[in-house]
């Protein structure tokens, strides 16, 4: 299987939103989802994202968010959002070792001082890619959520 990691172009909404509404669960609601869509088309918005694609069919994406740092001078990427399509697990991690590939290769280019994110202390298989190119870091996340 071939993969091609492109940034979404409109002809991937389709195979997007399908990944994306399974990725969310409900979670989110349509109008947050249709400017997120919009966000990742608009080369202004500080939310850029790579679909994965295989066969002409849209199986992965991974969203972020490029941001100034206050310990550093060149912009970071905070990754928000990674998945692949259910029917894609399991081959190695190709797809989604793809995607992070290419978000690695900005940070070694010297375009990002760092690549960052955060996951669930019970997904076993994000931790194994991400280790596959970092470290983990003993933090604990603290949220707060005004009205929206």
């Amino acid at each position: 299987m071939s993969v091609d990691v492109t940034e979404p172009r409109p002809e991937h909404e389709a195979g997007w939103r399908v990944l994306w509404n399974q990725y969310c669960d409900g979670a989110i609601e349509p109008h947050v989802s249709d400017a997120t869509w919009a966000r990742l088309l608009d080369p202004v918005s500080a939310i850029a994202g790579l679909v994965a694609v295989s066969a002409g069919e849209v199986v992965g994406f991974t969203n972020y968010v490029v941001h100034e740092g206050t310990w550093e001078t060149k912009p970071v990427c905070y990754v928000e959002d990674v998945f692949v399509s259910k029917l894609q697990r399991g081959r190695g991690s190709l797809v989604a070792r793809a995607m992070a590939a290419q978000l690695v290769q900005r940070v070694y280019s010297g375009e990002w001082s760092r690549l960052w994110g955060i996951t669930a202390a019970n997904n076993v298989v994000a931790q194994r890619l991400y280790s596959g190119f970092a470290q983990g870091q003993p933090y604990i996340r603290y949220v707060m959520r005004g009205d929206e």
